[in-house]
Formats: structure tokens, sequence, C-alpha cells
């Protein structure tokens, strides 16, 4: 018949995932005693690895600049949405208005039924483009308060903001393809997002406090 003490005594053989299996049965259990026999019986070993203090900054910055491409990502899809949408005003604009004069003047009669100008006047469409050029403009301003807060939260670490997204090699070059709006001096930035990014980026970053300014 097979005890507990005989089961004990083969604890030191266990594979990982045996005994990963036995302390998982015995928490649900309840059974302190039997995790601790687990655990005492665990085989011990001497590790060596690379300095704690850089591999933990490693780990952060790669984490960090993840987060910060995928907030990118996200931000030039709601930009590129706005863009969208003011391309294909002005196309939908143009051929409804080019449809109607041919319309018109096939029926025989002279000249056009609408200008541009009369259909760009109507305060509709002055109403409908004012928002939509409010709307792009927000867009652009979280743009370039992402990039100013990442180029603020930098300066704090002393490190080239190119340096800490050089992982994301793809992100570079979004930033660099939308530079002409980024340097738009007509645009301000959105400092709330500029706050928030490097608030973002400071938090858990070994040796910086979360709060603005302060070592």
């Amino acid at each position: 018949m097979t005890t507990l003490n005989t089961v004990a005594k083969l604890y030191d053989r266990l594979t990982p995932n045996e005994r990963l299996r036995l302390v998982m049965g015995a928490f649900a259990r309840d059974d302190d005693a039997e995790i601790e026999r687990l655990v005492r019986a665990c085989p011990r070993y001497t590790y060596t690895m690379l300095d704690w203090e850089y591999t933990q900054r490693y780990d952060v910055w790669t984490r960090k600049a993840t987060e910060f491409a995928l907030l990118w990502i996200e931000a030039v899809g709601r930009y590129r949405h706005v863009e969208t949408a003011i391309l294909g005003m002005k196309l939908v604009r143009e051929h409804y208005i080019t449809g109607l004069n041919r319309g018109w003047q096939a029926a025989g009669m002279d000249g056009n039924l609408m200008e541009p100008e009369a259909a760009c006047a109507s305060p509709l469409h002055i109403e409908t483009k004012q928002g939509v050029e409010r709307e792009r403009q927000a867009r652009i301003g979280e743009l370039k308060g992402m990039v100013a807060g990442l180029h603020t939260f930098c300066v704090a670490v002393k490190v080239d903001p190119a340096h800490f997204m050089a992982a994301w090699t793809p992100l570079l070059e979004s930033i660099e393809e939308h530079r002409s709006v980024l340097d738009d001096p007509t645009i301000p930035v959105d400092d709330e997002i500029a706050t928030q990014i490097e608030a973002l980026l400071r938090l858990n970053w070994p040796g910086l406090d979360a709060a603005r300014g302060k070592r």
C-alpha cells in the first residue's frame, strides 16, 4: 500500500509539469501542508543572468515603445478617416454637380443648372465643411501631442526619440510620412494628449517618477 510518506519521498524526482499539477491540486483542496512539502522538495539551482538593472530597463523600454506604437497607429487611423471623409465630400460634390449639369444640358437647356461656387456657398455645405475641418485639426493636434509627449519623455531619460522607437521602424516612417501636418504651425499641439503620453511612458520606468519633471 502506498503511503503519504512513500509518495513524499518521490517529490524530489517530479518533473516541473508534474510538480505544478500537484501544487494546483493542493491549492484546490486548500492543503497548505502538501503545498509546502512540494515546494520544499523542489530542486534548487544557481543561475547567472544579465545585470537586472539593465534587463529591467530593456523590458520596460520594449513594452513602452510597443504601447506608443499601438496608440500612434490608432491615432493615424482616426486622422486618415477624416482625410478620407474630406476627399469623399469633394468627389461627391463634384460628381453630383457635373451629373446635374449634364442632365440639364441633355434636356436641351442652356448653361449649367448649378455652379460649383453656388454649391460651396450653401449654408449646409459651409457648416459641414467647417465641422469636418475642426475634426481634422483635432486629429492633427492629437498626432502632434503624441510626438510632443514622446519628445518630453525622451528628454527626461536622456535618449534620442528615434533611438527610443528604433525597434519600430514602420512607426518612424509613419511619423515622417505625416511630417507636413506635424510641422503645420497653424494647428496647435493637443497639450492634454502630450501630458497623457508622457505620463504613460514615465509609468514604471526605473528611476523616473510618473509625475512630470520628477526623478
